[in-house]
């Protein structure tokens, strides 16, 4: 089925359900839409990010926020050479991980967010 036909197939089942007047009482029914939460993302974007959200998962930049900020803890109170030498070497590689996902979808860094606290 094209794109085109599948259109006015739905078109038509909403015109037929409001008929039916399945539409008249819908909780919120004169109310303004909820915001969409993810409006800050491209239009490409948002799809994936509702997948991953129902999923439980995390895209993979906020996963990497959420590691990196763990690694700068565990760094901040590391006291052994040799540990802090494997933390500075995950940092350096989660961090560049991240400047090439951001870079690459032409996105900023976000430098202050929750989503940055450790899990």
């Amino acid at each position: 089925m094209r794109s085109r036909d599948f259109h006015v197939l739905v078109e038509a089942r909403i015109r037929e359900a409001e008929a039916r007047g399945a539409f008249e009482d819908l909780p919120g029914k004169g109310k303004a839409m909820p915001a969409d939460d993810l409006a800050g993302l491209p239009e490409e974007d948002r799809m994936a990010a509702r997948i991953q959200r129902i999923a439980g998962s995390a895209p993979e930049e906020v996963e990497l926020l959420r590691d990196i900020a763990a690694l700068r803890e565990r760094l901040a109170a590391c006291k052994d050479e040799k540990e802090r030498a494997k933390l500075t070497e995950a940092l350096g590689a989660k961090t560049t991980r991240l400047s090439i996902l951001f870079e690459a979808s032409g996105r900023n860094v976000l430098v202050h967010s929750k989503l940055t606290e450790p899990r």
